[in-house]
């Protein structure tokens, strides 16, 4: 017996109405790529309390679900061969990157 596929319905939404027409392929065709995701939505209250929501998408508990971090490696060696086309540039693997949060008056 098959178990019940958990999807969210905003998610798909969501997903769907952003999507590259790469992405569109992929989101709608789950069954011969066998992808399932799991969206963790964090909110905070006026105390900075965190509290959790969860969507899914095409989640099914007794298919193998990869982890987000099996993709760590990969993205690294995908950056580096990156880095290697800029190099000409004068970017390397020793350029500093800066990042900072944009903060918006309440």
């Amino acid at each position: 017996m098959n178990a019940q596929v958990k999807t969210d319905a905003w998610l798909w939404q969501l997903l769907h109405d952003n999507a590259s027409g790469p992405l569109l392929h992929i989101l709608n065709n789950p069954d011969s790529f066998r992808y399932q995701l799991i969206y963790t939505q964090i909110n905070r209250d006026k105390n900075n309390k965190p509290s959790f929501g969860h969507h899914y998408l095409h989640v099914d508990k007794d298919r193998y679900f990869n982890p987000a971090s099996t993709v760590k490696m990969p993205l690294a060696f995908l950056a580096l061969e990156k880095l290697n086309t800029m190099n000409k540039r004068g970017v390397n693997k020793y350029t500093p990157m800066l990042t900072h949060i944009a903060v918006t008056s309440v």
